[in-house]
């Protein structure tokens, strides 16, 4: 049973309808088919019975009138009533008739043989002794049947009670054996026009109910669907957001971390550079001190001095430049975010004097401050990398749009390096800062590098930036 409902419940709206509602139709048009077919047997055998009984009354009631007072009929009246049989003005030929007294006797017998006999009373014969009309198709239960089929043809028989003339009083039965070959083919057409009227009026609301349901069906298959599909983005997309929001919060986390690590570098190098080398030019003019020199070594030493504190002072003054530009931007608020990737090219170019082989593709033409910064950092720091590690040989950077993200890749032929030893290390800044910056704008960085095989950076950034 939990089989059945299972696979009834896979089924389609329509198709569990068509399945319901043919067994509910179906067996109703049998229903109804079966009681019209019951009414046109009635109406027909009705009709035929009336018209038979008032042949019979007008034909048999004037003859039967001497049984009112006597158990047989005269020789004269046999003639009579066999010769009423011959008539064909029913319309219906007569194969046989019988005249039966009130207590079941035969008296009259067309075929002659049985009269005066007393056979068990048939229903029909009660109702007709009772006063109605009686008639039916042959009865094959009937004991007289058997007699019966030997004229080889259906049969309709009507019983009518014959009542003496002025009391009322039912004084014999009439009855008719009639040939019901053109009867039986009337009802049998009339059956057939039935049934064809109950099926075409059943199957035509079946196929006008199925159409509805089945475009119901078909629109709420069509709204699942969608609605399906909708779940389907809204949770893929829920899913993003999620997997965007931990990236942004790890990589906000990390960029404070290396924040403060990028300080400390910074500290050190004005501690061990720019603070140094002041500190060097202060105690080189604590020399010049008037108090401490004395005329034969003030020239000099002031000479000396002061060539000192000038070149320490420009080496301060180098350092602190050096500095500057490790954390300063050039002005690309206004760029197009081609001419930024052209602007990092070029520049690198220009302190390395090293080649850059550049291939800028389709980019949008507005983005946030973010992301241009983005764009430039990694040509740069990528670019710086390169050279750096790979002497500058076979740089290559390449930037396009793909559906909402924008493709950076810079590459190198260098010697490469094995990740897993960078992976490791705590100390470099670059490559983990450019990712978290990534990262940070919802963007995916990728590092491929090995020994000997030169290194490759793939960034995607979205045009829309999350912060």
């Amino acid at each position: 049973m939990a089989y059945l409902r299972e696979r009834w419940t896979e089924r389609t709206l329509s198709t569990r309808f068509i399945i319901a509602s043919t067994i509910v139709i179906i067996t109703t048009m049998m229903l109804v088919g079966a009681w019209v077919d019951a009414r046109i047997r009635k109406t027909v055998i009705d009709n035929a019975a009336r018209a038979s009984a008032h042949f019979m009354e007008t034909l048999f009631e004037e003859p039967l009138q001497e049984l009112a007072t006597r158990r047989t009929l005269s020789s004269k009246t046999k003639l009579t009533i066999a010769g009423l049989v011959e008539d064909n003005s029913l319309g219906r030929p007569i194969l046989e008739s019988k005249v039966w007294l009130p207590d079941g006797t035969i008296v009259f017998r067309s075929e002659g043989a049985g009269v005066g006999q007393k056979p068990p009373m048939t229903p029909e014969l009660l109702g007709a002794v009772n006063g109605q009309i009686m008639a039916d198709f042959e009865d094959v239960s009937d004991i007289e049947s058997l007699e019966e089929r030997r004229y080889g043809k259906p049969i309709f028989e009507i019983y009518a009670p014959i009542r003496e003339t002025g009391t009322g009083r039912i004084i014999a039965v009439a009855e008719l054996y009639e040939d019901a070959t053109d009867m039986i083919r009337e009802f049998t057409i009339a059956r057939q026009q039935s049934w064809l009227v109950v099926g075409s009026l059943s199957f035509g609301m079946l196929a006008l109910l199925f159409g509805i349901v089945h475009r119901g069906s078909v629109l709420i298959l069509h709204q699942q669907y969608a609605l399906t599909n909708t779940i389907a983005r809204q949770s893929k997309l829920l899913k993003q957001n999620e997997d965007l929001r931990a990236r942004v919060t790890r990589a906000h986390l990390k960029s404070a971390a290396l924040s403060d690590k990028l300080l400390c570098r910074i500290g050190a190098d004005l501690h061990d550079g720019p603070a140094q080398l002041l500190s060097l030019a202060l105690l080189r003019l604590h020399e010049l001190n008037p108090d401490k020199a004395t005329e034969h070594d003030t020239k000099p030493r002031a000479t000396e001095a002061v060539e000192q504190v000038r070149k320490v002072m420009q080496e301060a003054l180098a350092e602190i430049r050096h500095l500057s530009a490790g954390v300063s931007l050039p002005d690309i608020e206004n760029l197009t975010p081609a001419e930024i990737v052209i602007l990092a090219v070029h520049a690198h170019e220009r302190h390395t004097k090293t080649k850059v082989d550049a291939h800028i593709g389709p980019l949008p033409a507005s983005l946030t401050l973010s992301v241009r910064t983005c764009i430039f950092r990694c040509v740069q720091q990528c670019l710086s990398n390169a050279f750096r590690h790979a002497g500058g040989k076979g740089q290559m950077v390449y930037a396009d749009t793909k559906g909402n993200m924008i493709r950076l890749t810079i590459s190198d032929a260098g010697p490469g390096f094995d990740l897993a030893s960078l992976n490791r290390r705590s100390d470099t800044l670059g490559i983990p800062g450019l990712r978290h910056r990534v990262e940070s704008l919802g963007g995916t960085f990728e590092l491929r590098s090995s020994v000997g095989a030169g290194t490759t950076v793939h960034v995607e950034l979205p045009q829309g930036s999350l912060t």
